[in-house]
């Protein structure tokens, strides 16, 4: 047992973590304090956790009995560590599962595929199919396909969920020659390096897409290459371990001793082209990406899209200034607060910021009443308060309601006004 008596972790020692299986990376380090009181006998149990003012409980996810412990509310990850926590460092644990479903690179339903027939919906494919193959520079054959059909609305961090949209004419004329949804961590070719587009995010021409469901599929080939997807170069499936996260439609037994293989040592033997996800080449991408962008007619906006969708309707909103006013029909459905969504790392130099964040809520009014920003009945998708505000991660859920007014903090951020060029 460890048991907590309002325990202080101060600055540098809790923060963010996107959890999978058994491995946490840390996206953010808090400059502020909180503390812990209750006890932990397994995973499941529930401490409270005392910040700016507010009594959250917060489940138990991972821990170890000497330094650190995961902890999960509101469908967000937070790590608190007996030692400095850094941005990036990865942290290995005994966890209750394998948390959310994190998507390994797919296709959306839909996208077409280069094939020795010209271009097929990828969930029109079939075993022994030949498409072109970039790296290789010849038609290669398909050996396996896989398909999983995600409900984003169960998930804890939905917006890991979310696909990612490639707007027409992004990467250049005709690349892709319209939109193209990828995956978070599917990557493109650029440059002969492949870079995971939830790296190349930009508000603006690459942005999340908010689903209540998505459908994705994967391609595995001979060996894993480049394929032409709507005109873009993206990779092909890779099995790192993770083939077993679809529903397989060719499924090869013999695999069963590469799927305890490490993924890094399996891209190392593997992969195509380097896979990156920092560094120069990472960085001439985004620059690239941001003056094709501007070109392409795009421009700043802090108009965040806001709507409220109940049971799949999605309701506009009368705009008033920073204050956001939703008359809605009478349902005994949850609601959520649904917005376009931004990584600050993504947008702001310097920022070391990964969170998802949508919309800073400053006030909230449901049926006439104020709602505390700390208040138990928001659910899933909303972050810690913080100096008066709380942030949404895109999609945040509230309880049944017919009225309610928002009020959003006047923070600038780059969001999508597109004027897109015509598809080929």
């Amino acid at each position: 047992m460890i048991v907590f008596q309002n325990t202080v972790y101060g600055p540098g020692h809790w923060g963010v973590i996107y959890l999978f299986h058994h491995l946490g990376t840390v996206d953010f380090v808090a400059s502020d304090t909180l503390s812990v009181t209750g006890s932990i006998d397994a995973i499941g149990d529930t401490v409270n956790v005392d910040y700016q003012g507010g009594t959250y409980p917060f489940i138990v996810s991972a821990y170890d009995s000497d330094n650190s412990i995961v902890l999960e509310f509101s469908g967000n990850y937070y790590v608190l560590s007996n030692s400095p926590l850094s941005v990036g460092q990865v942290i290995s644990m005994t966890t209750d599962g394998p948390g959310d479903y994190a998507p390994p690179p797919c296709f959306v339903a839909g996208t077409a595929i280069l094939t020795r027939h010209g271009e097929v919906p990828v969930e029109a494919l079939h075993i022994g199919d030949q498409v072109a193959a970039v790296v290789s520079g010849k038609l290669t054959s398909v050996v396996w396909m896989g398909r999983r059909t995600v409900d984003c609305t169960q998930a804890r961090h939905p917006a890991e969920l979310w696909p990612f949209r490639i707007r027409a004419h992004a990467f250049g004329p005709g690349r892709p020659h319209r939109d193209l949804f990828l995956s978070p961590d599917h990557a493109v070719h650029v440059e002969g390096v492949l870079i995971p587009i939830r790296h190349l995010e930009n508000g603006c021409t690459i942005v999340r897409e908010p689903r209540d469901t998505v459908t994705y599929f994967h391609v595995e080939l001979e060996r894993h290459d480049v394929m032409l997807t709507e005109g873009l170069g993206t990779e092909s499936y890779l099995d790192t371990g993770n083939r077993d996260d679809f529903v397989g439609l060719n499924r090869d037994p013999a695999t069963a001793e590469e799927h305890a293989a490490a993924s890094q040592q399996i891209w190392a033997d593997r992969g195509c082209a380097p896979l990156l996800t920092s560094g120069p080449s990472v960085r001439t991408a985004r620059a690239k990406l941001a003056a094709r962008a501007t070109a392409l007619g795009h421009r700043a906006t802090d108009d965040p899209g806001l709507v409220v969708r109940v049971g799949g309707t999605s309701h506009s909103p009368v705009r008033d200034g920073w204050s956001w006013h939703f008359n809605l029909p009478a349902s005994s459905e949850r609601a959520r607060l649904v917005s376009t969504s931004f990584v600050p790392a993504t947008l702001q130099p310097g920022s070391a910021d990964r969170r998802c964040l949508g919309v800073p809520v400053t006030r909230m009014m449901a049926d006439g009443r104020i709602v505390p920003l700390h208040h138990p009945a928001l659910g899933r998708g909303w972050h810690l308060p913080e100096d008066g505000l709380r942030w949404t991660a895109g999609a945040a859920e509230l309880p049944p309601l017919r009225h309610l007014s928002v009020v959003l903090a006047p923070i600038g951020r780059t969001q999508a006004h597109p004027r897109l060029l015509p598809a080929a």
